[in-house]
């Protein structure tokens, strides 16, 4: 990309700017304009690129990271030290979180509500304070109608972006609060799902 395409890009609507590529990977193979392949070294990789781009590398292959699984989160974010925020008291009890995201499971057990979390003062599940969207069997027999409670206190679709967009929802997709997709449910029940929840997955 020459500097007049960057100019021009930048000024699109939409774009809030256009920086310089901070890295260029290439593979060793690179083809000519002949057809063959040549391989390239670092140096005449640099000779090669656009000014607008700032630096090279050649690629590499680097052996995976390590990862903790998730279920290591709390001892990875200390929650567990001795002195750590559980110890202390400090379990996340009390505290009201509001998720914007492709909605949620509601049956998942994450958000169960086994009897001992108080209702939330000014507000009443399934009301107009606190709607509770989820039951649209018109659109899809398999959106369950589901009771909200004092542990998930509603849902509501929030989808006019989308249904702009796109026209409208499939017919295997939920015109409700209802997660077809997976991640809300995800970081829903990570934010504030109960503990010691049986966890699930599903490949297809």
């Amino acid at each position: 990309m020459t500097e007049d395409q960057a100019a021009a890009m930048g000024k699109q609507e939409g774009v809030a700017r256009v920086v310089k590529d901070k890295r260029v990977s290439m593979d060793d193979g690179m083809p000519t304009s002949g057809g063959s392949g040549r391989r390239l070294s670092e140096s005449s990789l640099s000779s090669n690129v656009n000014p607008i781009t700032s630096s090279v590398w050649s690629s590499q292959v680097r052996p995976p990271k390590k990862r903790d699984l998730t279920d290591t989160s709390p001892e990875f974010i200390g929650l567990t030290a001795p002195a750590g925020p559980w110890a202390r008291g400090y379990d996340g009890e009390g505290v009201v979180i509001g998720v914007i995201d492709s909605g949620l499971w509601p049956e998942h057990p994450s958000f169960a509500d086994n009897g001992t979390y108080p209702s939330l003062d000014g507000f009443v599940p399934n009301s107009d304070s606190l709607p509770c969207e989820f039951g649209n069997t018109a659109h899809n027999a398999d959106d369950s109608r589901f009771t909200c409670n004092n542990k998930l206190l509603g849902a509501r679709l929030v989808m006019d972006v989308f249904r702009r967009i796109t026209k409208g929802f499939g017919s295997d997709q939920f015109d409700s609060a209802r997660d077809d997709f997976g991640h809300g449910t995800h970081t829903a029940s990570t934010a504030a799902g109960n503990r010691d929840a049986s966890s699930s997955s599903s490949i297809s």
